[in-house]
């Protein structure tokens, strides 16, 4: 692999693997193979965090999305910043407060 690492989500695959394990509950009580009470559910979500963590944490990855940034560009000097034209440090500009102009003296 280059670079770049892959990132897990172990949380997130346990808190999707709530309704997943809800919803594999109730398809196995909506085909009769267990009655419908909260320990059956509740084993059923419990089951479903544990394999949603575990998936999330070993199973395959994606890749990152863009591309991995370049180390090896070099900053450039800033420019220095310099005076529009026509102005001097003696003339304000046009947004200056009225005292500062020079005819105002």
């Amino acid at each position: 692999m280059s670079d770049q690492e892959l990132k897990r989500h172990p949380v997130r695959g346990g808190i999707w693997g709530i309704p997943t394990g809800l919803g594999l509950g109730l398809l196995a009580v909506n085909a009769q193979m267990f009655s419908l009470s909260l320990t059956t559910l509740g084993a059923f979500a419990v089951l479903g965090i544990a394999i949603g963590a575990v998936w999330a944490s070993f199973g395959p990855a994606k890749k990152p999305k863009g591309a991995a940034p370049d180390t090896r560009a070099s900053v450039a000097e800033p420019e220095p910043v310099t005076a529009p034209p026509g102005l001097t440090e003696d003339e304000p500009g046009e947004d200056a407060p009225p005292g500062e102009h020079p005819e105002s003296v």
